[in-house]
């Protein structure tokens, strides 16, 4: 049960990246842009939650790539974005 509830859940992201991307192809679009449409501002996963379901096993390399990319932690991203 808890499998089929990730898979729901992965695949109602995917179908949401795939709209953003279908809405903006026009435009030039990166991967930051597509992860925004989905990621930590309009979820409340946890930051483990999010880590597993975009393929990472390890949350501590997650936050290391997360940060590297954004610039600030997740848990930072989610406080700047919800104000």
């Amino acid at each position: 049960k808890v499998t089929s509830h990730s898979s729901a859940r992965t695949r109602a992201r995917l179908q949401i990246m795939m709209q953003y991307i279908h809405k903006n192809y026009p435009q030039q679009i990166s991967l930051q842009d597509i992860a925004k449409a989905v990621m930590l501002s309009t979820t409340q996963s946890s930051v483990s939650a999010i880590a597993r379901d975009t393929g990472f096993e390890n949350i501590g390399y997650f936050c290391r790539r997360f940060k590297k990319t954004f610039g600030v932690t997740p848990g930072e991203y989610r406080m700047k974005t919800s104000l």
